[in-house]
């Protein structure tokens, strides 16, 4: 019986460690537009991937837990999104823009003011799930969209 037990230990020991694979993976045509992390906290990024923009933050509905969620969009847009962003001069308070994304999601735009400034909030809705991206200024924005290195 101790023969049998032992042979049979051997042999699943044996089995356990021939498990291993190992695969190779290319290394990624993701290129980084621009991020925002102050203190070293994603707050959010901008990736480019063959012609689709992702932009991937932090939802600011979750404050004591890190929920990241991203939107994609063609890169074709980036410019026009920005200026949507970033040009509110002409808006008022209460103003609301909507725009339609790739692959059904949606951002609406909510123009609030605060310190005598007009400033943009925005939410991102896919699949009837809401997400809210961080308050950002111009500066933030023009980084993140990459603008600040040309």
């Amino acid at each position: 019986m101790k023969k049998i037990f032992t042979i049979c230990a051997i042999m699943i020991m044996s089995v356990s460690f021939a498990q291993l694979k190992v695969s190779e993976s290319k290394a990624s045509d993701t290129e980084l537009i621009g991020s925002i992390a102050p203190m070293g906290q994603l707050w959010a990024k901008l990736e480019k991937e063959q012609g689709i923009c992702i932009l991937t933050y932090s939802d600011t509905k979750f404050q004591h837990s890190d929920v990241y969620k991203f939107f994609m969009f063609k890169e074709s847009d980036l410019d026009a999104l920005y200026e949507l962003i970033t040009s509110y001069e002409d808006v008022e308070k209460g103003d609301t823009k909507s725009v339609q994304l790739e692959a059904g999601s949606e951002l609406y735009i909510y123009y609030n003011k605060m310190l005598g400034k007009i400033y943009p909030v925005i939410s991102h809705i896919q699949s009837g799930v809401t997400g809210q991206l961080p308050q950002l200024n111009k500066k933030q924005w023009a980084k993140l969209f990459g603008k600040n290195n040309k």
